[in-house]
């Protein structure tokens, strides 16, 4: 999450942060992984730094374990809280809008600790 999740407004349109995803996925390949874990946000905003992790795990012949979320559940970013109605909306247009991203064998977590966000949040 320190890289594909808390620093993709940050790093978003820096083409020279390419080098740290590309030797951060290199690294987790040469374990003998299968996946990679890549926690960006599903939000349309994110697609663009989503789609290099993505690339990076494919060149590196990896599945992808989609660890993302909508910004909104937590209030990542600045988003302002969703509901679990809006939430569902938000995850099925991603899916929709976004099958490129996707291969067989890949794992996809709609909401990753569910219970840290949403309504009813402690």
């Amino acid at each position: 999450m320190k890289y594909s999740r808390d620093l993709a407004r940050e790093k978003l349109d820096d083409p020279s942060f390419d080098d740290v995803i590309n030797s951060q996925v290199k690294d987790i390949a040469s374990t003998g992984a299968s996946h990679v874990a890549i926690a960006t946000p599903y939000d349309p905003e994110f697609i663009p730094f989503l789609t290099r992790w993505v690339k990076a795990a494919r060149d590196n012949n990896l599945k992808v374990w989609f660890r993302g979320n909508a910004s909104g559940w937590e209030k990542w970013f600045g988003y302002k809280r969703i509901s679990r109605e809006e939430h569902q909306e938000i995850i099925l247009n991603f899916i929709k809008n976004n099958g490129n991203l996707f291969e067989s064998g890949d794992i996809f977590t709609p909401c990753p600790e569910c219970e840290n966000g949403g309504e009813g949040d402690p």
